[in-house]
């Protein structure tokens, strides 16, 4: 990997994760197959990157995220804080396994091809059923907090978009749109530093590394804003059922 392609993985990560594509699963398909990494470097790789990308989350709501430490070392958390807390955990139960599986067993790239292809399809189907329901609740529940986190530990899956399958499962369950996007980035705060610590804790550290990082954190900033209203206008689950046909395509043609 040179740093042409370091720059690219940055670039990529920034625009990416701000839309319901799943931006580890385009990355490892990209490292995978056009930069012929192994899989569990290419898997660790775009999980390491998103930490840009989190550092940019930490900026755009710092002042949400001021307020929910503050209630919850209070002691006094809110129906928010507590929801945050509970999809957390839950997350942590179902991710774990999930990564360890991945970067300890799965080897060859047609497996992670075909899961890849697999789980972005089942993110766009997802992403379609939940833009026809009426949603106007505000208020969430333990049982929407352990919903969100067994969806987004399933997010683990390269191909299972985090934002994708978090907002549609609480779309699914009625909670009014913008509320749903709040949580899902909130909650998303606590899943991607983890992700991405242990992901660097694993990976060679290097300046390949260091360059996506940095260039995903101001790709990230620049484009959260622009990106996020561009997810709210198209539909996407066309663009994930689309690569994920070309992706399965792909494998039965090789």
């Amino acid at each position: 990997m040179n740093i042409l392609h370091s720059l690219i993985i940055g670039v990529l990560q920034g625009l990416l994760e701000w839309i319901p594509v799943s931006s580890s699963g385009q990355l490892t398909l990209f490292i995978v197959n056009l930069l012929s990494l192994n899989v569990k470097e290419a898997y660790l790789y775009s999980l390491a990157v998103h930490m840009g990308s989190l550092i940019a989350l930490l900026v755009k709501f710092r002042d949400e995220i001021v307020n929910i430490l503050l209630n919850t070392l209070r002691l006094n958390p809110g129906s928010e804080e507590k929801f945050l807390i509970i999809s957390t955990a839950i997350t942590g139960v179902v991710g774990m396994p999930i990564y360890i599986f991945l970067t300890d067993v799965i080897k060859g790239g047609a497996f992670i091809n075909g899961l890849i292809g697999f789980s972005l399809l089942v993110t766009g189907f997802l992403i379609k059923k939940a833009g026809k329901g009426l949603n106007t609740l505000k208020e969430v529940t333990i049982f929407h907090a352990v919903m969100a986190g067994i969806a987004q530990g399933f997010s683990a899956i390269p191909g299972i978009s985090r934002s994708g399958i978090t907002v549609s499962i609480l779309l699914l369950m009625g909670i009014e749109q913008g509320r749903a996007l709040r949580l899902s980035f909130l909650m998303g705060i606590p899943a991607l530093m983890g992700a991405s610590l242990m992901a660097l804790l694993n990976l060679t550290l290097s300046y390949q590394v260091l360059i996506s990082l940095i260039l995903s954190f101001m790709v990230s900033m620049l484009s959260i804003d622009f990106l996020l209203k561009l997810a709210s206008w198209l539909s996407f689950y066309k663009f994930c059922i689309l690569f994920g046909l070309l992706t399965l395509l792909s494998l039965l043609i090789s």
